[in-house]
């Protein structure tokens, strides 16, 4: 009967063997716990990014909120202080008081057509005026308006102070209206002329005003 010889395994090579085998394993964990780490800093990273972006949009919608709230009430002044048609029946009614009360005499009014007034948007009342058209319901119908003038052509006589008097008067009317082209020349002492354009504000319909 032929012997079969066993091979010997030493303790020497146990050791080794295990020991090689240690090293994988903790070459391994390494290398995983490299892979989480770099992992959890990218992660942190992208989290760190996207909350600040997160606060970024959150400080840009309140500030947008604010802006739109802000240009809201300023619209809402804007309007108060145009002219309708009916405040404009009115108001050359109150022409007439006041030329009466500082005693001028109103030599001739003529009145034009109404004109088209471009509003830079940048400007506070352009955005406050784009603001309130963008809020009618009929989009057509917001199109269809525009900020318009009505010019006047005004001459009065009266004593100095009187025509002054009656200047201001027009100036702190509660609507919005300029006074330009103001020229005053002598007719016979203490008796004065003065002539200006008075420009009163509203909203009108495109085909309404001169082009």
């Amino acid at each position: 009967m032929m012997k079969i010889n066993k091979p010997k395994v030493s303790l020497k090579m146990l050791k080794a063997g295990a020991a090689s085998l240690c090293i994988i394993v903790t070459f391994l964990l390494g290398l995983l716990g490299v892979f989480n780490y770099y992992r959890y800093d990218e992660i942190l990273r992208r989290t760190v990014k996207n909350n600040t972006r997160l606060s970024m949009l959150e400080k840009d919608a309140k500030e947008l909120g604010d802006f739109i709230q802000r240009f809201r009430e300023e619209r809402d002044r804007f309007a108060k202080v145009l002219f309708s048609d009916k405040d404009i029946s009115s108001f050359l009614d109150k022409i007439a008081e006041f030329a009466n009360k500082t005693e001028v005499t109103v030599m001739s009014m003529k009145t034009q057509r109404f004109q088209d007034v471009k509003i830079p948007e940048e400007d506070i009342v352009g955005k406050a005026y784009l603001v309130g058209k963008k809020d009618f319901k009929n989009e057509e119908e917001a199109k269809k308006l525009t900020l318009a003038s009505l010019p006047m052509d005004m001459v009065i006589e009266g004593e100095f102070d009187r025509a002054i008097d009656f200047l201001l008067s027009l100036e702190k009317y509660r609507q919005l209206l300029t006074l330009t082209n103001v020229e005053i020349k002598r007719r016979t002492y203490p008796v004065l002329v003065c002539s200006f354009t008075l420009r009163i504000y509203s909203l009108k319909q495109l085909d309404e005003i001169v082009k």
